[in-house]
C-alpha cells in the first residue's frame, strides 16, 4: 500500500490517481463501506478533486505570486518599453494620470449622489411630517 496521501506536498509525480485507487472500499446502497478501505467512491472523486487543485496551485503558486505583488505586471512592461516601445513610458504615464482622473472624477460624482439622495430623503420625511 502506497503512504503517498500522507505526505506534505502532494506531487503530480508521486500522487496520481493510483495511489488513492487503494484506499477506496465497494460501498452499500445505504453508502457505508463493504470492504477494507477509507475512501468511499463519491469521497476519492473530492479528494482527486483536491489532489488536482493544489497539484495546480503547487504548480502555478510562483506565477500567482507576482501577480499579487505586480512583480509580473513590472516586469511586462519594463520588457515592453525596453524591446517594443521605447516611448511607452511616457505614454503609460500619461495614461495613468488620465485614469486618475476619471476615478476621481467617479468617486466624486458618487459622493455627490449619495449626498443627494440623502438630502432627497430628508426632504421627502420632513414633507411628510408637516401633512
Amino acid at each position: 500500500m502506497s503512504t503517498c496521501p500522507y505526505l506534505y506536498l502532494l506531487s503530480w509525480f508521486l500522487c496520481n490517481g493510483q495511489a488513492y485507487q487503494s484506499f477506496v472500499c465497494n460501498t452499500s446502497p445505504t453508502g457505508l463501506c463493504n470492504t477494507m478501505g477509507r475512501l468511499t467512491p463519491s469521497l476519492y472523486s473530492k479528494v482527486m478533486v483536491a489532489t488536482n487543485l493544489s497539484d495546480s496551485l503547487y504548480q502555478n503558486g510562483p506565477l500567482l505570486a507576482r501577480l499579487v505583488d505586480c512583480s509580473f505586471v513590472i516586469e511586462t512592461f519594463d520588457q515592453i518599453n525596453k524591446d517594443d516601445c521605447p516611448s511607452f513610458k511616457r505614454n503609460s504615464h500619461q495614461i495613468f494620470i488620465g485614469l486618475v482622473l476619471v476615478s476621481t472624477a467617479v468617486m466624486f460624482s458618487v459622493i455627490l449622489w449619495v449626498v443627494f439622495v440623502k438630502e432627497r430623503q430628508a426632504q421627502m420625511s420632513t414633507k411628510k411630517e408637516n401633512t
